[in-house]
């Protein structure tokens, strides 16, 4: 349970873990008909909590008792359970309004689908999340159409984030290398982040999600993702709730600080440069014909920004090539990208 003091906004179940039997293939998720919804852990056990002031760490294990595979006739799952350990630590801050989450587990079950769930306490008619460059809006409801293909379901890609704006509570949940996350709505909302899923085919023609194939008919074994797996997201409270905020909050978690003597930082490789707040670096390479450096940058507030540079610098589209441009200011426009390249070695 967190309480958002500034907003007056409990939320009362977050992070709690759910597994569902999947007769689908690497393509599409397919629930299974008699399938049982394992949402509650077998045993949980506080191991350790350490408070160093500043933060606090809660490091606990649980055991989930998971069906083995599915039946034969992959319309139920086995009677047979195995015990799948996880292992579960919090980090809080005591100046950040953020719980960050580290889950390790080790998948023995086949053909089944791991989710970590999180209730906002308000329906929302729409979620957003981040792409490369900036936010995208989808709806929290969808109806499905019976020609379609594949069956429609609120279930969206993200690139490292989703936000949810509502009422009065405001909250983000940030993650490293997951990217599927579904809404479902009924008085509240939930969110589920997919952990893990495990099928045993590349495609298959018998789903209740889709019609046909979608590819070769191919057993992939592999791809019931036998072993150990750590995972790391991050639950934020929103204050503002704008894409500034979001996208800082994102670079705060994803990337961790890197030292390194001031000695060996090599000189004049590129210029010192300024970014004005809520400016943010997508990519920072040499460039493909190995003859300059690229840095480019976007802008995803709906505010005019400015870049300043040292010295004049060219800019270039995402080709790498020359537009004609050349200055030591650039006022970027709200959802611009520039992407300036300027010679190795200064």
């Amino acid at each position: 349970r967190i309480k958002d003091k500034v907003n007056g906004v409990t939320y009362g179940k977050l992070n709690f873990f759910e597994d569902t039997g999947d007769a689908g293939d690497e393509y599409n998720f397919s629930p299974v008909p008699e399938d049982v919804r394992v949402d509650r852990p077998d045993s949980v056990k506080i191991e350790r909590v350490r408070d160093l002031g500043f933060i606090k760490e809660v490091e606990l294990f649980a055991s989930y008792r998971i069906p083995k595979e599915l039946s034969g006739d992959r319309k139920a799952r086995s009677n047979e359970t195995l015990m799948i350990p996880l292992k579960l630590e919090y980090i809080l801050f005591r100046d950040e309004p953020r719980v960050d989450i580290i889950v390790e587990i080790e998948n023995k079950a086949k053909d089944h689908k791991f989710t970590a769930n999180f209730i906002f306490p308000e329906e929302v008619d729409k979620i957003m999340n981040d792409s490369y460059f900036g936010l995208v809006e989808h709806p929290t409801v969808l109806e499905n159409d019976e020609e379609a293909i594949e069956e429609i379901v609120p279930r969206y890609a993200m690139e490292s984030f989703l936000a949810i704006l509502g009422n009065k509570g405001k909250c983000m949940i940030i993650t490293r290398g997951l990217h599927e996350y579904e809404v479902q709505r009924n008085d509240v909302t939930k969110i589920s982040i997919t952990l893990l899923r495990a099928v045993g085919w590349l495609s298959r023609g018998d789903l209740k999600t889709r019609k046909n194939h979608a590819g070769p008919y191919i057993p992939t074994p592999e791809a019931q993702c036998l072993g150990k797996y750590r995972y790391r997201y991050s639950f934020h409270i929103l204050k503002e709730g704008s894409a500034e905020e979001m996208f800082e909050n994102s670079k705060k978690f994803l990337l961790d600080p890197v030292l390194m003597p001031a000695s060996k930082l090599p000189e004049n490789v590129f210029p010192h440069f300024t970014a004005e707040k809520g400016v943010f670096l997508s990519a920072l390479k040499i460039s493909h014909k190995r003859n300059g450096i690229i840095i480019r940058f976007f802008n995803p507030t709906d505010k005019k920004k400015k870049l300043s540079f040292e010295r004049d610098v060219e800019v270039v589209n995402m080709a790498e090539e020359p537009i004609g441009v050349k200055s030591k200011e650039i006022v970027m426009k709200p959802g611009e990208i520039v992407t300036v390249k300027f010679p190795l070695g200064g």
